[in-house]
């Protein structure tokens, strides 16, 4: 099936468990640590504003792709118009589009 065909709450809902999965191989990766450590780790980066940061950085470091840029703009206005994306007063688009953007496999 069209990962475009999806709501945009359904494909952030995938991108979250899709990033915090990347997230904690990343940490593992890196060091051995106790698992109360890793745990706050992966919650201070698997987060709306961690998530809007790192879109910003993105488009401000042009990383982004012509194809990449329309999945960000398409997903993250209809977010911004529709939902309060991840409880923040008037959705935070940058990290509902991270989301979204994640779960399409961009």
């Amino acid at each position: 099936m069209d990962a475009m065909q999806y709501s945009p709450l359904a494909l952030a809902f995938i991108g979250d468990g899709v990033y915090e999965i990347r997230v904690r191989e990343k940490l593992i990766l890196e060091a051995n640590m106790p698992a109360d450590k890793l745990h706050k780790l992966t919650v201070e980066r698997v987060c709306a504003e961690y998530q809007a940061k790192a879109v910003r950085k993105w488009l401000y470091e042009g990383l982004l792709n012509e194809q990449e840029m329309d999945i960000f703009k398409c997903k993250g206005h209809k977010c911004s118009e529709t939902f309060h994306c991840g409880g923040i007063p008037h959705g935070d688009r940058f990290g509902m589009s991270f989301r979204f953007f994640i779960s399409h496999g961009a």
